[in-house]
């Protein structure tokens, strides 16, 4: 019971970071997604860079867990 807990605060604060970034840049995460894959952000270091390399690390954790999720 204690895991389910932890794996649900864990879910609850991934789901917040991802919304955080949609408003900050006013798109949604697989839209963000879906550009990042095609290679439509530079890769020049800036605070933005960042960021996006944080979301999509984030999205990326978000879809890996989905299976579990459904299967609960």
């Amino acid at each position: 019971m204690r895991e389910r807990t932890k794996h649900r605060v864990k879910r609850m604060s991934v789901d917040e970071s991802l919304r955080e970034f949609e408003s900050k840049y006013g798109m949604s995460t697989a839209d963000f997604y879906a550009r990042f894959k095609a290679g439509e952000f530079p890769d020049d270091g800036s605070d933005e860079f960042l960021d996006r390399m944080t979301w999509a690390g984030l999205y990326e954790s978000f879809r890996s867990e989905e299976p579990q999720r459904t299967t609960r």
